[in-house]
Order: structure tokens, then sequence, then C-alpha cells
């Protein structure tokens, strides 16, 4: 077997990463989960530290308070207060008695009574006046209520002190307060002992701000007592939390200072805070570790892949030499036992044939029936290729002599399709011209229907107008019969005027008879004086009536002659128009004779338009027919044109497709060639 060394790229180097990033992958996440959860969990303990401190503190202060104020309460019980005067020695000495054996924290026993000596376990100071105090003034406020006085650090200890004080009787009534200065030693000793954390402080102050106690591991963190922190950002954020108890944070957002208090006391406050790097010691020490680890998986990984990618190597270049082998023309099966290098011992094995081995066992069985199967294959390949040499040789000949028969086809067909298209093109010109007499035919049948139906128009409008012209003559002649009949009433019109002429004749004649008797009686008044003087006024006014008779026929007379002469006239027109009547309705014959002419040579022409039309609709199917016979010999035409074409375009396809065939033929002939020459270069298995 081969083997080859040769420098070439490698996977290595990948599957080492990659199997460092399988190994690294899970630790580093982890170690971040690990991070996460503990800074979680130092938090909280943090939290619960600060949260058990404070509670603590303010148990120890509840309880100083609790002690103190029963302290109190048992000396005022005391009989010494309950007598009817205070006796002022004996008070004191129960003072030192109860100081003794009280708490070890109480300064101060004191009873001053509203005037008077007063009773004291310690001396104050020269110039001191207790009742001006405010544990006193506060104790009288309250009656017999306790007073606890704000924490304040004393002058003389220079301790933080409280007191409580309260007012007390005697029998007689007489009041006194009782006060008690105690220290915060007890809440101090508990502070002292508190554990917040690595750098935790707890710090106890005064509403107003004043520290009472405050202890730390930091003394960054450490308030001295009796110092007022009213101004510092700490107390402010205590004081504007709407929460008597609770956390909160004081500081930069990227540096805050965790803070735990409690308020819920009137007389002192409580609050724990650690330092920002309170996490960051717990953080860096779990880094610490996360390093360590990871260092010794990144140790382990490296040493893991080392290993693997050594195997690996070894496989894949056991592949590839027998691979190479193949590519060479060497046909050779891998075999267990083709190496006795013990560093490829482990590879041999993964890699050796076998059926009931790993997967890498059974690829390589694999591989040597591939290349068994490949070695009978080429086997077959080398004594078909012969054939395959001979017959591609013979159909190369076969080939060329079918490209030379095809090209006489493809010439043939070429020319009957030049002849045909010629035909085509004529038959186009035919049926272009026959389509141009069809519309020339259409057209002069559309005139013909055209001048029909104008001539139906004017036939209609010539039987409107005999029609119209007929009732015309109808009373025209009613007409001439009123004109006749109107000449003959004015002739009886004219003959009455002339009687009226004689009648008026009459009337005149009897006008001048009376005013001939009027004459006569006027004349005989005249003889008779006064007797007849009456009858002259009514001859006289006969005769008036006489003259006025004269004149109307007179006037009469001349309109009767005007009259009479209207009347001529109107009988001599009447006469003319009855003339002229007879003479339009001669006219009016003639125009219906000439209408009724119209007509019927309206009739025969109409007649002729209507056989112009037929015979047009003949002309008009005969050309659709020749037309159609024509289409259908250019449809032919063109179909046998376009069938020549492609008759044409066909051999000439075949004449490309033999050429391309007589082509690949060669090539076929040439790879038969090259495939008989590649064949021999394979060893065959024994």
């Amino acid at each position: 077997m081969i083997k080859t060394n040769r420098k070439r790229k490698t996977i290595r180097t990948a599957i080492q990463v990659t199997i460092l990033l399988i190994a690294m992958v899970p630790v580093i996440i982890t170690l971040i989960t690990s991070l996460f959860v503990n800074s979680n969990l130092v938090n909280e303990r943090v939290h619960l530290d600060q949260a058990g401190a404070i509670k603590m503190a303010m148990n120890a202060k509840a309880n100083l308070r609790n002690h103190t104020a029963q302290e109190l309460e048992y000396i005022a019980n005391n009989t010494e207060f309950k007598q009817e005067t205070y006796d002022i020695p004996a008070i004191e000495k129960l003072l030192f008695q109860s100081q003794a054996i009280g708490d070890k924290g109480i300064l101060t026993i004191a009873f001053i009574p509203t005037s008077g000596p007063y009773a004291t376990t310690r001396p104050f100071p020269a110039g001191f006046n207790p009742r001006s105090r405010d544990w006193y003034v506060g104790a009288v406020a309250k009656g017999g209520q306790q007073y606890w006085r704000p924490a304040f650090k004393e002058a003389l200890t220079g301790k933080m002190v409280t007191s409580v004080s309260r007012v007390i009787k005697n029998k007689h009534g007489d009041e006194g307060v009782l006060m008690i200065d105690t220290t915060y030693a007890p809440v101090n000793n508990v502070v002292r002992n508190l554990n917040i954390g690595r750098t935790g402080s707890a710090t106890v102050i005064s509403p107003s701000g004043v520290v009472i106690d405050s202890e730390s591991k930091v003394k960054k963190l450490e308030y001295p007592s009796g110092q007022s922190i009213a101004d510092t950002a700490v107390y402010k954020a205590i004081v504007n939390s709407a929460s008597k108890a609770g956390h909160i944070k004081v500081g930069s957002f990227l540096n805050p200072r965790e803070i735990y208090f409690d308020k819920s006391s009137a007389t002192s406050w409580v609050f724990s805070e650690v330092m920002p790097n309170e996490i960051n010691i717990e953080r860096n020490s779990l880094l610490i570790v996360s390093v360590i680890v990871l260092i010794l998986v990144l140790i382990v990984g490296s040493l893991l892949a080392m290993i693997i990618s050594r195997l690996l190597r070894n496989i894949i270049n056991r592949y590839t030499s027998y691979f190479d082998e193949v590519a060479n023309g060497n046909l050779v099966q891998i075999s267990a036992d083709d190496s006795t290098d013990p560093k490829t011992h482990l590879s041999r094995n993964l890699t050796a044939p076998d059926t009931n081995g790993n997967e890498l066992n059974y690829l390589t069985v694999k591989y040597n029936a591939t290349i068994d199967a490949v070695s009978q294959l080429i086997t077959s390949l080398q004594a078909e290729s012969k054939t395959v040499a001979n017959g591609s040789a013979a159909l190369l000949e076969l080939s060329r002599q079918t490209t030379t028969a095809t090209e006489e086809v493809a010439q043939t067909i070429t020319g009957i399709a030049e002849v045909t298209a010629a035909q085509a093109q004529e038959t186009e010109k035919s049926v272009a011209e026959v389509q141009h007499l069809t519309d020339e035919v259409t057209t002069m049948r559309q005139t013909a229907d055209e001048m029909k139906n104008q001539s139906d128009g004017l036939r209609r409008i010539n039987m409107e107008n005999l029609t119209v012209t007929k009732e015309v003559d109808d009373n025209w002649q009613n007409e001439l019969a009123k004109m006749a009949q109107l000449q003959t009433n004015m002739e009886q019109l004219d003959d009455n005027v002339q009687n009226i002429n004689q009648i008026i004749d009459v009337i005149n004649e009897i006008a001048q008879q009376t005013n001939l008797l009027a004459l006569n009686a006027s004349i005989e008044a005249a003889s008779a004086g006064e007797a007849g003087q009456g009858f002259a006024v009514v001859a006289s006014e006969i005769r008036k009536l006489a003259e006025q008779s004269k004149d109307s026929t007179t006037a009469i007379r001349k309109l009767i002659d005007s009259i009479r002469q209207q009347s001529s006239a109107m009988v001599s027109q009447t006469s003319n128009s009855v003339q002229g009547g007879q003479r339009q309705s001669d006219l009016i014959k003639q125009a219906l004779a000439a209408s009724n002419e119209v007509a019927a040579n309206n009739e025969q022409l109409v007649a002729k338009i209507d056989q112009m039309s037929s015979v047009s609709q003949e002309i008009e199917q005969i050309e659709q027919k020749v037309l159609t016979n024509l289409e259908s010999i250019s449809a032919s035409t063109e179909e046998n044109s376009a069938g020549t074409e492609e008759v044409s375009a066909n051999s000439e396809e075949v004449l490309a497709t033999m050429d391309e065939f007589t082509s690949q033929v060669a090539q076929l002939d040439q790879a038969a060639q090259n495939l008989k020459q590649a064949s021999a270069k394979f060893k065959m298995l024994d």
C-alpha cells in the first residue's frame, strides 16, 4: 500500500476548536448562570442580614425602653412616694438602692418636686435648674403618662442618653417628677455584634438625624455618636420614603448603596447599609473559581481534542491512501493487516472491514464491495468498448450518406415552397379585388336602399299632399257655394235698400205735409189771439219735428245711398271672387291630377329600385360565393405554402440534425476509443 505524506489543508484545527467549544460552552454557560444566581443570592442574603440586624437593633431598643419604663414604674409605686409629704432623704436613699440593683446602663435617677429640695443619684452641675429641663416640662405636660426625651449626648460622659419621666403625687396631692437617665449600652452591644455581610453597618439615629450609635466593618460607613446626619443623602432618602421600613438605594445608578431602614419608632430610627462592592467581592471570588475551572476544562478539552483529531487524521489518511490507489487505476480493497505501525493500530481497528463492527468498519465493508462491483463493471466495460467502437465507425459512415440525401431533398422542397408562395400571393390579390368589387356592389345596394327609402318618403309625402289638396278642394267648393249664396243675399240687400229709399220718400212727403199743417195751425192760432197761443206753441213744436224728420230722412237717404253704393261694390266684388274661386278650383283640380301622375311615376321608380336591390343582393351572394371559394383557395394555398415552408424548415432541421448526428457519431467514435484506452489503465482484482 502506498502512503502519502503530502502537505495539504486539514480540518484538524477546526475539529480541535469544535471539541473545545463543545466542552467549554456548557461550562461558560454554567459559570455565567452561577454568577447570576449567586449575585442574586448575595443580594438576598445582604437584604436578609440587613433586615435581621435592624430587627435585632429595634428589639434591643424596645427592650431598653421597656426595662427603663418598668424600672420607672417600679420606683414610682414605692411607699416613699405615697406619704403625706415627700421625705427627700428617704427618697434619695431609695433611688440609690434602685440604681444599684437596676440596669447597668442607668446613669441618673432623680425626683424633682414642684418646689423645694430634690433627690438625685448624681449631683447636677452648678447652676443646673432641673425644673426647666425638657424632661421635666414634658412630664408635667403629659400629666401621669411617661414622657420620653429624645436621645442626646451627655456632656460629662460623652455618651448618648435618653430620659424617661412622669409626674407622681403623694397623699396630700403634691406633685413631683421622677426621671431616669439611661444610656444605649444594651443597644450598642447588640449593634456591635451584628454581622451584615462583609462591609455592612448598622446605625441608630434620632428622628431629627442625630447619631445614637453606629457600628461598621468599614470605617467609611460608621458615623460618630452625637453627630447630625440630617444633611446626608441617606437621612434625606429615609425621611422622604413613604414606607415605615424597607429597602432603598442611594447613590449613582452604576454604583448604588443598598440601605434597609426602620423608622416605625417615634424616638429612634435604625438603618443598615453595605458598600457598593459588597456583591463585587462575592462575584470576584466566584470569578476566580470559575476561571480556574475554565482553565482546567480548557486543558482537558485540548488534550481530548488533540487525541480525537489525531485519530480522525489517521482514519482519513487511511481512506485517502486507498482512494489514491483507485485514482491511479489500482482497484485495491482495504484489509485489516495492511500496516504494522503501532501509532495507527486504533485507526486500523476502527476501519477494518467487519460487517458486525462499528459504522467505520461497515463503511469499509461497503467500500470493498464497491471496489469489487467497479472491477466487474470495468471488465465488462472493456469488453463492450470494442463493440461500441466498431458500431460507431459504421454508424458514422451511414450518417454521412444520410446527410447527403437529406441535402438533396431539402433543395427540392425549397423550390416547391417558392412556387407555392408565389401562387399564394396571386390568390391573395384576386381575393382583394373581389372584396373591392363586393364593397362597390354593397355601396350600390346601400344607395338603392337609400333611394327606396327616400322614394317611400316622397310617396308618403305625395299621398299626404293629395289628401290635403282634396280637402282643400272640398273646402273651396263649400266656400264657393257660400260666396254664391252671399252674392244672392247681397243682391237682395241691394233691392231692400232701394225699397228703403221709397219709404224715405214717403216719410219726406209726410214731413212736408206735417210742416204745412203746422204752418196753417200757427196762422190759425195767431188769428185766435190769446186763446190760440197754446195751440201755436204745439204747432211750432210740430213744425220743428217735421223739419227734424225732413233732416233725418235726408241724412238717412245719404246713408242709404252710401250703403247702396257699398252694397253694389260688394256685390261686384263677390261676383269677382266667385269667378276667381272657380278659376282656383280649376287649378286645384290640375294640381290633384299632377300629384296623381307623380304618385304613379314614384311607384314605378320604387319598383325599379326594388328590382335593382334584388339584383344587387343576387350579385352580392354570387360574389360572396366567389370570395369564399377564393379565400378557401387562398387559405389552401397559404396552408400549402406554410406546409412546404415547414417541410423545408423540417428538412433543414433534419439536415442540421443529421450534421449534428454525424458530429455526435464522430464524437461517440472518439469517446469509444478514449473509453477503450481509459478502461485499459485499470488493473482488475484477481
